[in-house]
């Protein structure tokens, strides 16, 4: 997303999350060397960080053979579920930010005859095809806010093509925020 700052690098440490999420996605247990590719780190940063996640209680490890099994514990799956819900609803914040920078960029103080319809449109499908994977892959307690941040795009490319979008009352301005 260009320069923009990503949600959740702001709010949380990065490896760490991306820990536990691909254990969660891994259905609880993993390998460090898959956790280390999965978080896109070094073995030896992916097992520094799973030696700290163990000493918070969040992981536990054992010995196969000539490899460490890591296994979420009970918490660790309470929070790895809730960096779930909170991830997804950050990829929301964001694609949410790009549907306003993309209508401040192409729309915003511009007659109709000025707005380049072609590229407004690619980058609304780009935005839609974004919304529909966090849909996918939300919980599903977040699909109403996806589906209403699917609407106001959906009212954009409408309004971009001509075609009237609201209801008299609020001045056919409900495309708008």
């Amino acid at each position: 997303m260009g320069d923009s700052v990503s949600s959740r690098e702001l709010f949380l440490q990065e490896k760490p999350a991306g820990v536990l999420l691909a254990m969660r996605e891994s259905e609880g247990s993993a390998y460090i060397a898959k956790l280390a590719e999965a978080t896109r780190c070094t073995y030896a940063h992916a097992f520094r960080v799973i030696e700290k996640l163990e000493m918070l209680g969040l992981v536990s490890s054992s010995e196969q053979g000539r490899v460490r099994m890591i296994k979420l514990t009970d918490l660790g799956k309470a929070v790895a579920d809730e960096l779930f819900k909170l991830s997804s609803l950050m990829a929301l914040v964001e694609a949410s930010n790009a549907i306003d920078r993309l209508y401040d960029a192409e729309i915003r103080g511009k007659l109709r005859e000025e707005i380049d319809k072609e590229k407004f449109l690619g980058k609304a499908e780009e935005l839609a095809a974004a919304l529909e994977e966090i849909l996918k892959k939300a919980p599903t307690e977040f699909h109403g806010l996806v589906k209403k941040e699917m609407k106001r795009l959906e009212e954009l490319k409408l309004e971009v093509k001509g075609i009237v979008v609201g209801s008299p009352s609020d001045g056919g301005m409900s495309a708008q925020r």
